[in-house]
């Protein structure tokens, strides 16, 4: 393995900054012999924060027992007592959820597990564009009139302190189980089951919304047997369960680390294997039959399906096709959702091009920190996408409003190390409402308060962005020869998985590399390249998807150039092959 290269001010031909991260010699040395794994893969680690090998070991070989009793969660006896009080007294229940992936399986969990015991709950999700997240006054008013007597929220309820009052005032008991960052003031709730409380002692608050229902769920199951086992009945829900649980942990997009990266190993294979006729339905519509799933297939093949009924209507049909028992009908549903999701596609694809547009018209657009974008005519259901898609093309924190007369609703992405829901809190002033994670999240908004916000999100950005660079960043976790690639190395690499966000595919550099013979396009619109590069005696193939616009600068002969890359194995026509997936590109410093 070569030293690393310190060359990080050089822009690559995507205008990217490439920034190698460092890494501990000596750590490295001591946990490639404690594993008997190569420098390069003991590197990979290191830089993940792995640096001792009792870490190490639990993150290669992770084990449901490596999963936390739930007993340290804040106030979950609490919860659970309510719930089998509730259940022995036969009250009614409702079970109140966000409208995105994450929410619909947290209450398709609970749902499943109360039938399990006998009880039938009733569901409520508000409206993303009519309601907006979170716990409404109006669902619990009408909820607490249809005789109502326990609300348990999942993926929302943390900062819903008012409306959790009026239910009290109502005689309606909360449980809040929820994910997200705690406000300065809690629901005076029966209990809030929730990580990230103040004065938590739960080991991992990373957990997803449908994480801390499953939670609840376990919880329960151990109440209703002696001692901490759970009954065989239970006991196999709760394995079926993580496959839910994979699927909202995943498309939440929550760190694929500690529990998460267990629920995605072990959850992963109970989808594939599942007979709930929804999940079935879901994955054979995706065009997912017939081979084991894997992240990207539920990051962009499952989950989006699952949200695009929140984002353009009522999320209420994905808890159908969850729940339902009937194969028909959820063959239907999942036609439904496959309609909406290219619905979706449709907006998302128009207010991307709109906003670059508007964009482009911004006079001081360098000197800028934070984008901040509002329009009537804008689908707050979409908004979050596009939102992301701007903050990683133009390397600043976004946020996007859609405006409904006087009232917008926003949704905020942010850049590596901008702590999101801080500076959004910052803005509380000026804000109807808000809530959400450092990465992610939503704002309400009056109309003659929008440009206070934009001025107060700025400040907020240029303050907390104090080296901020008006590009995007690569993080490299090595340069290496193109020599020391092989089969061998990538399956070892490949214990590394699932990746997903905090636990990304592993990135490498080459420079000084040949570009030998000429560029292929390939797609329909020539819209990915392929090409062949030469190191000493070693080539390799080279494939940069949506990279087909550097095909006329690298097909200028023999041009030098450094990759960034992840290598893969290809196993097309059933021979393996190594290939390198182009991350970026930059010309070597002799010709650029």
């Amino acid at each position: 393995m070569m030293a690393a290269s310190t060359n990080q001010r050089q822009l690559s031909l995507t205008g990217k900054q490439w920034v190698f991260r460092d890494c501990d010699e000596r750590a490295r040395a001591e946990l490639a012999e404690a594993l008997g794994v190569s420098h390069l893969f003991a590197h990979l680690l290191v830089n993940r924060g792995l640096n001792e090998p009792a870490a190490a070991r639990g993150f290669l070989y992770p084990d449901l027992n490596g999963l936390h009793e739930p007993g340290s969660l804040p106030d979950i006896e609490l919860a659970v007592a309510r719930l089998r009080t509730a259940i022995a007294n036969q009250e009614r229940i409702l079970v109140y959820g966000d409208y995105d992936a994450d929410g619909v399986t947290a209450i398709s969990l609970l749902v499943q597990m109360l039938r399990l015991v006998g009880a039938e709950p009733q569901v409520y999700i508000p409206h993303r564009v009519e309601e907006g997240y979170g716990l409404h006054a109006e669902a619990v008013e009408a909820a607490a009139a249809q005789g109502v007597r326990l609300i348990v929220t999942v993926d929302c309820g943390t900062s819903a302190a008012a409306e959790v009052e009026l239910a009290r005032d109502l005689g309606v008991d909360v449980i809040v189980t929820d994910h997200h960052e705690p406000s300065h003031r809690l629901p005076r709730a029966v209990a809030v089951v929730n990580p990230k409380l103040t004065g938590s002692l739960y080991p991992f608050r990373d957990l997803s919304g449908v994480g801390v229902a499953f939670k609840l769920a376990w919880a329960f199951a151990q109440s209703c047997t002696p001692g901490k086992r759970v009954s065989e009945q239970f006991r196999k829900f709760l394995l079926d369960a993580m496959g839910l649980v994979a699927l909202g942990t995943v498309a939440d997009v929550v760190p694929l680390l500690g529990e998460n990266r267990i629920f995605a190993i072990y959850g992963l294979p109970a989808l594939r294997s599942s007979t709930n006729p929804g999940i079935v339905a879901l994955i054979r519509q995706a065009g997912l039959d017939g081979r084991p799933l894997t992240v990207r297939d539920i990051a962009f093949g499952i989950g989006p399906r699952l949200n695009a009924a929140g984002r353009l209507a009522q999320a209420d049909l994905c808890v159908e096709l969850l729940t339902c028992a009937c194969p028909e009908r959820a063959a239907a549903i999942a036609r439904e959702l496959d309609e909406k999701n290219r619905e979706r596609q449709r907006i998302q694809a128009a207010i991307l091009a709109d906003a670059r547009r508007r964009l482009a018209d911004v006079s001081d657009w360098a000197t800028r920190r934070a984008i901040v974008l509002a329009d009537e005519g804008w689908h707050a259901g979409v908004v979050g996408i596009v939102a992301a898609k701007l903050a990683e093309e133009f390397s600043r924190p976004t946020v996007l409003v859609a405006m409904d007369g006087e009232v917008g609703r926003g949704s905020a992405r942010s850049v590596p190390h901008f702590n999101l829901f801080e500076a959004i809190e910052a803005c509380e002033a000026v804000l109807l409402g808000f809530g959400g994670h450092s990465q992610a999240a939503g704002v309400k908004v009056l109309r003659t308060n929008l440009e206070a916000f934009r001025e107060l999100f700025e400040a907020t950005a240029t303050r907390r962005l104090a080296d901020w660079e008006p590009c995007g960043r690569i993080e490299i976790d090595a340069e290496v020869a193109l020599a020391a690639l092989s089969p061998a190395l990538v399956r070892e690499f490949e214990r590394l998985a699932p990746h997903g966000q905090g636990n990304q595919p592993p990135v490498l550099a080459c420079c000084d590399v040949v570009v030998a013979g000429r560029p292929t396009l390939m797609g329909n619109q020539g819209q990915h390249v392929a090409f062949c590069v030469r190191q000493g005696d070693k080539s390799l193939r080279v494939v940069g998807f949506r990279m087909g616009d550097l095909y006329e600068t690298i097909a200028a002969g023999e041009v030098a150039c450094d990759i960034a890359f992840t290598p893969k194995l290809n196993g097309f026509r059933g021979v393996e092959e190594l290939e390198l997936e182009l991350c970026d590109l930059r010309l070597s410093r002799n010709q650029a």
